[in-house]
């Protein structure tokens, strides 16, 4: 048995803040797979791309990635890396931040990557708003 905790947008993708896995043995991979392949219809996707993934309070980069192995009774914690939401502009640590929603297009890569070249001193980071909870949690 391992024990999935869900944090932030991952709460929405499963309708719920913890998940019990009757499977031992498997990779992290493995159990996102798994995850991803049985949460409800209707819910919002999982981006497993941009998680931050702590097995029994470790991060997983310290211990193998996505490819180390989770045992019996491990608890892993999936955190998605969150950097944006609707229009809101404040203060934080001095800078200015400023977050905006942009109309989807065709390729929102490319827009994103061809501003961070027109505004090299800009830090630009995109995310859906299917992960942002409210204006607080931008801010966060």
């Amino acid at each position: 048995m391992i024990i999935v905790k869900l944090f932030g947008g991952a709460k929405k993708s499963f309708a719920t803040d913890q998940i019990i896995v009757d499977q031992d043995d498997l990779t992290i991979q493995e159990l996102l797979d798994f995850l991803t392949k049985n949460k409800l219809k209707n819910t919002n996707d999982l981006d497993t791309k941009n998680l931050l993934v702590a097995v029994n309070g470790a991060d997983s980069s310290a211990i193998g990635g996505f490819s180390a192995k989770l045992k019996a009774n491990d608890i892993v914690s999936i955190i998605p890396i969150i950097h944006g939401g609707s229009r809101a502009q404040f203060l934080l640590d001095k800078k200015t931040v400023e977050v905006i929603a942009i109309k989807k297009q065709e390729s929102n890569i490319k827009f994103l990557d061809d501003l961070r070249v027109k505004l090299p001193n800009v830090v630009i980071q995109g995310i859906s708003s299917n992960f942002i909870l409210n204006s607080n949690h931008v801010k966060k």
